[in-house]
C-alpha cells in the first residue's frame, strides 16, 4: 500500500491534526482547520488605525502602518486631490495643478511638450535641437521630399506606420534652413551617424536640386 503524500500536524492556533503536504511544510505555509481558526490567529497580527480623511478606523499589517493613512481608495483620492499645489510652467506661463510630491523628479512644466520646447531653447543647459526645428518645419520637409526617404525611397506605409525623420545633412542641429534638412526612415537615419564626412559628400552629390 503506498504511503500517503501527507502528514497530520497541528493547526496553527487550536492544535487540532490537519493534514498539510510536503510541498507546504516545506514552504512553511501555515495550515488551519477552518476560517474561524485563520481569523482568530490573524487577527492579533494586524493593528488598527484611523483613517486620515474620514476617521473611520480600519485594520492593517504592521508592516503597511507608516506608509498607509487611508481606509479606502476613494478617502486616498480625496486626499490627493486636497493636496494639489498650484505652479507657473517655466516654459509657456501656463498655470497648472499638481500634487506637491511629484516635484520630486524635477517637474516644473505643465505638460510633456513644453518639456521638450524648453529644452531646446538656447538658455537650457540640455538643449540639443534649435527652438526653430519644430513639428511644423519637419512636416513641411516631409511633405517637400514626398513623405519618402531619400536613400532607400521607402515610405512611412512601408515602414510600419513609423513617421519618417528629419535630418540635418551638416549635423548642426542649429542650422535649420531647408536645404540642410532631408528626409529619411529610421534605419537610414541610424546608418547617417557613422562615417559623417562620407555622407555629408554623398548628400551633397546624390540630392535632387529642387532639396540643395
Amino acid at each position: 500500500m503506498p504511503a500517503p503524500n501527507y502528514v497530520l500536524e497541528p493547526c496553527a492556533h487550536c492544535g487540532k491534526p490537519v493534514r498539510r503536504t510536503v510541498a507546504q511544510i516545506a514552504g512553511g505555509v501555515h495550515r488551519f482547520c477552518d476560517r474561524a481558526c485563520f481569523a482568530a490567529w490573524y487577527g492579533p497580527n494586524r493593528i488598527t488605525k484611523a483613517c486620515a480623511v474620514c476617521g473611520k478606523p480600519f485594520t492593517l499589517k504592521p508592516s503597511k502602518a507608516v506608509d498607509r493613512r487611508h481606509c479606502s481608495q476613494a478617502c486616498y483620492d480625496v486626499a490627493r486631490r486636497q493636496q494639489l499645489v498650484t505652479y507657473v510652467c517655466r516654459q509657456c506661463g501656463r498655470r497648472y495643478r499638481r500634487p506637491d510630491q511629484k516635484l520630486w523628479n524635477g517637474s516644473v512644466f505643465c505638460s510633456s511638450k513644453c518639456q521638450g520646447l524648453h529644452r531646446r531653447m538656447p538658455e537650457s543647459a540640455r538643449s540639443i535641437y534649435a527652438h526653430e526645428f519644430t513639428p511644423e518645419l519637419k512636416r513641411s520637409i516631409r511633405k517637400r521630399d514626398k513623405a519618402t526617404c531619400q536613400l532607400c525611397g521607402c515610405t512611412n506605409r512601408s515602414t510600419n506606420g513609423r513617421k519618417l525623420h528629419v535630418h540635418h545633412i551638416d549635423y548642426d542641429k542649429t542650422n535649420n534652413h531647408p536645404s540642410n534638412l532631408v528626409t529619411l526612415c529610421h534605419n537610414c537615419h541610424s546608418r547617417t551617424n557613422y562615417d559623417r564626412p562620407s555622407w555629408r559628400r554623398y548628400f551633397a552629390e546624390h540630392l535632387p536640386q529642387e532639396i540643395v
